[in-house]
């Protein structure tokens, strides 16, 4: 790594003041567009950057209250949406959300010769001219739209709760069509690249936010009895777990901010607990918090974390949860400790492994270095340089190694997986997959998920045997029947063996099943010893992801996707290990029906711990990456009625399900907006020939 470079960027401190001098001749007209001016945080430290960057600029935003601002927003133009004008909305712009895309789609930015979006909602969806060249600093992909438990701790009334799904729904499709209007991405942290890649199947510079490390750095240092949690007070920060853990020590603890979450904390504090509450504080009194505080604590899962750099600085250790932002800024028993379990007994036992460390406060200190204003200029710039050298035409292969576009431009579609494919994954995302295999590995081989699944499908049987359902599998074997005759062909989690089994009598040439469950695995290769073609099957353990080797014809796979990670693995497998020619063929479950969300809790039991049912989302995901791709929904009105016959003891053919059959026929061809909404869906994806 380049010295003096942040770690995961390509760009070295050193980059001369010229270069921002030439950027700012170049391009006169400047929009920079930001989500909300209500309150400032960490992401309106960035937005203050970029003006500084070009003085120039013209600011845009959904809601504007020009009071908590300095001189450096108030004193230049700055165009607010019509949302800012009703009422309530300066305090209350949340609820606004609905409305949001609409308000940047409707920015006119004609004129400008460069936009800049700080974005972790709505601020990239703006339209921009073609060939101004957009450039989005994304603090995170929309985390409420995306992270299913990230409104877990939110107050909401039971008609919100039901309406969320799909409210949610429809954010996360204007999220996924806005994440193609920037030509580059920028990410503020290694973690947030990763979910960048995941959401968006984008590719993402990495330029840490810059943090005014030279002020803290000069605070002096008197450390007392104390922990500190300083920041908004809102559900994902967890300071409830700081409450918990410091009580349960006989800690005293000092929470500095303000925030929705506040009242629920105050009311929630064990009797004896050594807690105060100061409320949102000037930064005087921060900096002396900091400076007499034990040390920081960070329970939540942030995307990068402003707050513990600046801690850092003042020389006060930092106790941080290491997935996410903490990961990247804490060294773990150097500058502070990181603990993997976001819990109040996983924070109580890094505070005690911190009483028992003995740190060098020049160290911390000098870790903060890292994260300073003239780095983030630096690296923003020669960003900003590529990519608009791309847009113009000079060929600057930086900008273009990062677009990965939604769309197809090329005509065939390869081009765009193989951008998205090509985006990689990093030791901790890796990590991650590791660890969600491990979970999988244990559900099946030791908790009992397929036993389960089995007892379920004998009190339903009819969900499986109806006409419908009949239908679908004869339409699911026809495909499959074309796809592999002759083939080699990967039969992704194929537990034990049967899939792989019928594979071969459909013509397949030769099957390789892998799965991550060993029982499962066993299972299938006693299977294959009673077969008489035994000598094309091959059974594996292992992970597809890691372990699949070499190329195959066909990748084949009845409700696996839905386990993975697949908007990382699918381009990957379609780009590396799917010949030309070749065709991905897949039968997954459905969830945006709030019956079938209903059926799956109450069968729990038969469902792994990541598993997550295709929604309107997905498919749409699908069809954006992968064009041509082929979706055949199985299951609509059949399906409660199929349950409705199995609890009554009906046959397969009795005269509703068959009148069922012949609704679910019509409303898949007729109604695609009802598409979501069908139990199963049948996925073709199709690799043009070479």
């Amino acid at each position: 790594m380049i010295p003096g470079a942040a770690e995961g960027s390509r760009y070295p401190r050193g980059v001369s003041q010229a270069l921002l001098e030439e950027l700012r001749a170049r391009f006169p007209r400047v929009a920079v567009v930001h989500e909300w001016l209500t309150i400032p945080g960490g992401s309106e430290q960035v937005v203050l950057e970029l003006l500084d960057m070009f003085p120039q600029a013209e600011l845009f935003a959904s809601i504007y209250n020009p009071e908590p601002w300095p001189a450096q927003i108030k004193e230049r133009r700055v165009h607010a949406s019509y949302l800012t004008r009703m009422p309530g909305a300066r305090s209350h712009y949340q609820r606004l959300l609905p409305l949001m895309d609409r308000a940047y789609r409707a920015f006119d930015l004609g004129g400008f010769d460069l936009v800049l979006s700080s974005n972790h909602a709505f601020a990239k969806n703006v339209r921009v001219p073609p060939g101004v060249p957009h450039v989005c600093y994304c603090h995170t992909p929309m985390r409420y739209a995306w992270q299913e438990d990230f409104l877990a701790g939110e107050a909401m009334g039971r008609p919100a709760r039901l309406a969320l799904p799909l409210l949610l729904g429809r954010l996360r499709r204007q999220d996924l069509r806005g994440a193609a209007s920037p030509d580059v991405f920028v990410a503020n942290s290694r973690h947030v690249a990763q979910r960048i890649e995941r959401c968006y199947g984008r590719g993402a510079e990495v330029v840490h936010p810059p943090v005014d490390v030279e002020h803290f750095l000069a605070l002096p240092r008197a450390p007392r009895d104390f922990y500190l949690v300083f920041g908004r007070v809102v559900p994902y920060k967890r300071v409830d777990l700081a409450l918990a853990a410091c009580a349960r020590l006989g800690l005293a603890l000092k929470v500095a901010g303000g925030g929705r979450a506040l009242a629920a904390l105050r009311a929630s504090v064990p009797a004896g607990a050594d807690v105060e509450f100061l409320g949102r504080i000037d930064d005087a009194a921060r900096d002396r918090l900091l400076s007499g505080a034990r040390a920081l604590l960070f329970p939540g899962e942030e995307d990068f974390g402003i707050v513990p750099v600046e801690a850092q600085a003042a020389g006060v250790p930092v106790i941080a949860y290491g997935v996410g932002g903490g990961g990247e800024t804490v060294l773990d028993g150097r500058t502070g400790v990181l603990f993997g379990e976001q819990t109040v007994d996983g924070l109580a036992g890094a505070i005690e492994r911190l009483r028992d460390l003995e740190l060098d406060e020049a160290e911390v200190r000098a870790n903060a270095g890292r994260f300073s204003r003239e780095r983030f200029r630096a690296e923003m710039a020669a960003v900003i340089a590529a990519a608009s050298a791309e847009a113009g035409g000079t060929g600057n292969g930086v900008a273009e190694a990062s677009r990965g576009r939604l769309a197809a431009a090329e005509g065939n579609g390869v081009a765009t997986v193989a951008a998205v494919a090509q985006a990689g994954s990093s030791a901790q995302t890796a990590g991650v997959d590791l660890e969600r295999a491990r979970r999988e590995r244990e559900a099946y081989d030791e908790h009992g998920v397929e036993e389960a699944m089995s007892s379920w499908h004998g009190r339903f049987p009819l969900v499986f045997e109806c006409p419908n359902t009949r239908r679908g599998e004869a339409r699911f074997d026809a495909l499959t029947r074309a796809a592999v005759s002759g083939r080699r062909v990967l039969d992704m989690g194929c537990g034990d063996g049967a899939s792989s089994v019928r594979l071969l009598e459909l013509g397949a040439g030769h099957v390789l099943g892998m799965d991550i469950s060993r029982s499962a695995i066993a299972q299938a290769r006693a299977r294959a010893q009673g077969e008489a073609q035994a000598d094309r099957l091959e059974f594996r353990v292992g992970d597809v992801a890691s372990d699949l080797k070499g190329q195959v014809d066909c990748i084949f796979g009845r409700s696996i996707l839905h386990h993975v990670d697949y908007r990382g693995l699918l381009p990957r497998l379609y780009a590396e290990r799917l010949t030309p020619g070749g065709t991905m063929l897949f039968m997954e479950p459905q969830g945006e029906n709030l019956l079938i969300r209903g059926y799956t809790r109450l069968v729990a039991a038969a469902h792994t711990p990541d598993e997550r049912s295709f929604v309107t989302d997905d498919l749409e995901w699908l069809r954006a990456h992968f064009p041509g791709c082929e979706l055949y929904p199985i299951n609509y009105l059949s399906f409660p009625a199929a349950l409705a016959g199995s609890l009554l003891g009906l046959g397969p053919n009795n005269p509703l399900l068959r009148a069922c059959d012949r609704a679910d026929e019509w409303l898949a061809r007729r109604a695609s907006r009802l598409r979501s909404h069908f139990r199963q869906t049948i996925v073709v994806i199709r690799k043009p020939p070479a």
